[in-house]
């Protein structure tokens, strides 16, 4: 992870087993953002209390999976306040920049 002035780099890829987690569990809100030219077009989050066992994390709205273009941010979902570990996964490998509230 590569920090900037304003939060994280994160390489993700299209696999969970090789998805890095982050902390989330003190977070209370957080802006992810696809660079301009990335191929990435879906993050699909998941959740871990034992960073162990990652289990798909779900509400109503976003089953989990949210649609993203490259060169704008978007918000985590709401609902994954309190969750202990994040993995997003992408459709394709890549960076993306997180900023997260505690």
């Amino acid at each position: 992870m590569a920090h900037t002035s304003n939060g994280f780099t994160l390489a993700i890829t299209a696999s969970l087993a090789t998805t890095p987690s982050f902390f989330y569990s003190d977070k209370v809100a957080g802006r992810v953002g696809i660079p301009s030219g990335s191929s990435i077009t879906t993050l699909t989050f998941y959740d871990s209390a034992d960073g162990v066992t990652f289990v798909l994390a779900t509400d109503a709205a976003t089953a989990g999976v949210l649609t993203v273009e490259a060169g704008k941010s978007y918000k985590i979902p709401y609902e994954l306040v309190g969750a202990g570990l994040l993995k997003i996964v992408g459709n394709a490998a890549g960076d993306i920049y997180l900023n997260l509230k505690a």
